[in-house]
């Protein structure tokens, strides 16, 4: 049990670096974003994934999950 807490708890610390770093090399994201308040979002969207789906998925897929919905919100925020 505990280690599927620590898998978790690092899937979620990989999520929250790979949506810091795409934040901030996009400009727009820096401008529209809050990077606190989203990075909590995309973590809310990928923790419906388990440890293992995530791992599944790969590194490259979620980088571009997290990037369309990064635009997502950029493009709908006020």
């Amino acid at each position: 049990m505990v280690k599927v807490a620590i898998e978790k708890e690092d899937a979620i610390a990989w999520i929250s670096k790979m949506t810091e770093k795409l934040i901030a090399s996009e400009s727009f994201y820096q401008e529209r974003l809050d990077r606190d308040e989203t990075i909590e979002r995309i973590i809310e969207v990928f923790d419906e994934f388990s440890t293992e789906e995530l791992k599944e998925i790969g590194d490259e897929d979620i980088r571009e999950r997290i990037d369309s919905i990064l635009t997502l919100y950029a493009v709908r925020a006020p």
